[in-house]
């Protein structure tokens, strides 16, 4: 099994490498080898298809989705999408976080944020609908670290 990928990824790397586009996706922060190849497939060969970004975006199921129900609103990701073109673009998204300026500062504040207020509600339920009141503790209003004093 593992000598057939092997071989899957030769042939890959070697077909990438002659087709016109694969330059630029392989110039792409965070594309690589593994990568590269896969966005140019995601993207395809007819681009006119697509009418702009959020078209593509709607389509590969990363666009956001918000729900509304009385007074309350959720947003979640298309259940209904071509699963392996948007996990192809998570992937990528992942590996432009060290590669980029903007989104390594956010993505450290975002993550210190969540372990604030990990550690203020506890654990999360497996229902995924537990709040902090809920579990018995004040809600944790910001997602800001706090900031010591010297």
């Amino acid at each position: 099994m593992l000598a057939a990928i092997d071989l899957f990824d030769r042939e890959i790397a070697a077909v990438a490498c002659t087709l016109p586009d694969y330059a630029l996706f392989q110039g792409l922060p965070g594309a690589g080898l593994q990568l590269a190849p896969r966005l140019l497939a995601a993207f395809g060969e007819l681009r006119d298809r697509s009418h702009g970004a959020g078209e593509l975006q709607k389509y590969s199921g990363i666009a956001p989705v918000t729900e509304r129900s009385g007074k309350k609103s959720w947003v979640h990701w298309r259940w209904q999408c071509p699963k392996f073109r948007r996990q192809t673009f998570v992937e990528w998204a992942s590996q432009t976080i060290d590669r980029s300026f903007w989104p390594a500062p956010t993505t450290r504040s975002s993550v210190r944020g969540a372990v604030l207020i990990r550690q203020a509600c506890g654990p999360r339920r497996s229902s995924g609908s537990a709040s902090c009141t809920a579990a018995g503790r004040p809600a944790l209003r910001t997602t800001r670290p706090p900031t010591s004093t010297p």
